[in-house]
């Protein structure tokens, strides 16, 4: 498989043992929070990536991101409308 931008960013955020991170969408808008989860394009191609992000605030991570009536909480972010993301753990700026 092909690295692309979302797998780098996939690879990284796994290793890390704090998953706090801010991000900086490409409208200027900023989301702080952890990745609970992401969504796959192409997945019957021979090099699927990463299209969407499932980003909460930390203290709704448990049960990845789903409250007690089953709703979805947080946002979903398209990897396009990424313009960087800054790691608290090592305080490093990925940039798309």
């Amino acid at each position: 498989m092909k690295t692309n931008a979302s797998w780098l960013l996939h690879d990284k955020y796994f290793r890390l043992t704090n998953k706090n991170i801010e991000v900086l969408l490409r409208n200027g808008r900023r989301i702080r929070g952890v990745i609970v989860g992401y969504f796959l394009n192409g997945i019957d191609q021979s090099e699927p990536s990463i299209w969407k992000w499932h980003i909460v605030q930390e203290n709704e991570s448990r049960g990845w991101g789903i409250d007690g009536m089953g709703n979805m909480r947080g946002e979903i972010i398209k990897q396009r409308s990424i313009a960087e993301i800054h790691f608290q753990e090592d305080n490093s700026i990925m940039k798309f």
